[in-house]
């Protein structure tokens, strides 16, 4: 913190003077008033701020994320031959998090499902789930480079098990999550004419915000494949 001293020097208050060889009369520093003899004075200016001590300090505005998506993302459509039964949902968040609350999230989405006997989480956060101050562009290339979890196995139809479901994720966007909700992305999987899903090239991603109480339904219809992204948008999404 800077400071300023200044000094003021006696002076003496004769009613003539003569001051750099110019004759004066009066006080020099004080022409209306002549007390017998000016003090010398010293006098400290706090010089850091102006602002009256009891000032409400500023409160810097938060900018709302950039929620934009790329048009399709074909590397999350590269896991049809896994068995996505035991995925978990990767939970990542685009605000700084405190651990507890982060916690605390995880324990909420998490607890119906484990209740229920289930081995794994239904949501977990990757190593790298921080992506605060970034985009949710950036979100998604963080799910693209997110390690599946490949377990191989034999004797079955799919070729093995993904620890991670990967068309889909969920994003936190606020702190406010218990009551603005949260964010599933997810790439389009509407079927055509004959049932099939679109080429990886032309599936466009999309999202919708949904409440936490209806988490729990929502996540489990997707892993036992009783409901389409697309229609829970239409159901679950919050306005």
């Amino acid at each position: 913190m800077a400071m300023v001293l200044l000094t003021f020097v006696a002076i003496p208050t004769s009613q003539s003077h003569e001051f750099y060889g110019v004759p004066t009369q009066g006080n020099l520093l004080f022409p209306d008033h002549n007390p017998p003899y000016i003090g010398s004075k010293s006098v400290i200016i706090n010089n850091h701020s102006t602002r009256p001590t009891d000032a409400k300090p500023r409160q810097t505005k938060t900018m709302a994320p950039d929620l934009s998506l790329p048009p399709t993302c074909p590397a999350l459509c590269r896991y049809g031959q896994y068995s996505w039964d035991e995925a978990s949902f990767a939970l990542y968040t685009l605000v700084d998090l405190p651990a507890e609350d982060l916690d605390s999230l995880l324990t909420t989405l998490n607890k119906e499902w484990l209740e229920n006997d289930n081995p794994k989480p239904i949501v977990r956060a990757p190593k790298v789930h921080n992506i605060a101050g970034r985009s949710l562009k950036d979100v998604v290339q963080a799910h693209v480079d997110l390690d599946k979890e490949i377990t191989p196995v034999s004797g079955g139809e799919a070729e093995g098990n993904a620890g991670w479901y990967p068309p889909a994720f969920i994003v936190v966007t606020t702190r406010d999550w218990a009551d603005k909700g949260l964010l599933f992305v997810f790439m389009d999987d509407t079927d055509d004419d004959e049932g099939n899903k679109e080429d990886p090239e032309v599936r466009q991603m999309d999202k919708f915000f949904f409440g936490l109480d209806d988490a729990p339904l929502l996540l489990s219809s997707f892993i036992f494949q009783d409901l389409a992204f697309v229609d829970a948008k239409e159901q679950y999404g919050l306005e």
